[in-house]
């Protein structure tokens, strides 16, 4: 998809220098990473939420799901891939592509949606909301919810 992608950008307008190391870089990047991870979470919430399909319904929805996910994610990476050659000379754009396709990165990318998995669930009780309305209101007397 990646590559069928690439050639639609680049038969619309070919990707200068700077975009091809940004678009490297968002592939070895976490959105690009988590993406097909959160999508398969995804598709899964979405098969639960209706058990009158048939194992055909849930093998089709999974492709026709699988290749949605993959157009979105590809659109990020190029949108991202951009918005870093906007912001990023050329030459740190080159370091940083080779560091992120380095292979201690790509360890670190094929175990980051596992870690990250962990992580969130260390974080299931945070509530930022609650717990910063609390905080204010010890110490300003002010937004305490009435009990």
């Amino acid at each position: 998809m990646m590559i069928w992608l690439i050639a639609l950008a680049a038969a619309a307008q070919p990707l200068s220098e700077a975009e091809q190391l940004g678009m490297r870089m968002a592939r070895a990047g976490a959105l690009a990473t988590m993406g097909p991870a959160l999508a398969e979470r995804d598709i899964g919430e979405t098969i639960a939420d209706h058990p009158e399909w048939t194992k055909d319904d849930i093998a089709r929805y999974r492709v026709i799901a699988r290749r949605m996910a993959s157009g979105k994610i590809d659109a990020i990476v190029l949108a991202l891939g951009r918005a870093y050659a906007k912001r990023l000379s050329v030459a740190d754009m080159r370091v940083l592509a080779e560091a992120a396709e380095s292979p201690a990165a790509a360890r670190r990318r094929a175990i980051e949606p596992v870690a990250v998995a962990e992580a969130m669930q260390s974080m299931d009780k945070l509530d930022m909301t609650t717990d910063s309305l609390a905080a204010f209101c010890k110490e300003t007397g002010k937004g305490c919810a009435v009990k």
